[in-house]
């Protein structure tokens, strides 16, 4: 499933993003904006991120900041 943006979002700024993954569920936030939650989703090993565009888009990446949730 693809996140849910707000078609007004400005793509030549700069905006927060923030993922929240617990177990098998991960909910996003765009500018404090909830774009996308699912549950029993992910399949992957634990302890592990990435960052990936689909097609020609391109995107920038600063500030990436990890915590553990527990």
């Amino acid at each position: 499933k693809s996140p849910t943006l707000n078609p007004n979002l400005n793509l030549s700024e700069w905006h927060k993003a923030e993922i929240r993954v617990n177990g098998e569920s991960i909910q996003m936030k765009i500018d404090n904006d909830i774009v996308l939650t699912e549950k029993s989703i992910l399949k992957i090993p634990v302890g592990k991120i990435g960052f990936r565009n689909f097609g020609n888009e391109k995107a920038l990446v600063k500030k990436i900041k990890l915590t553990a949730m527990n």
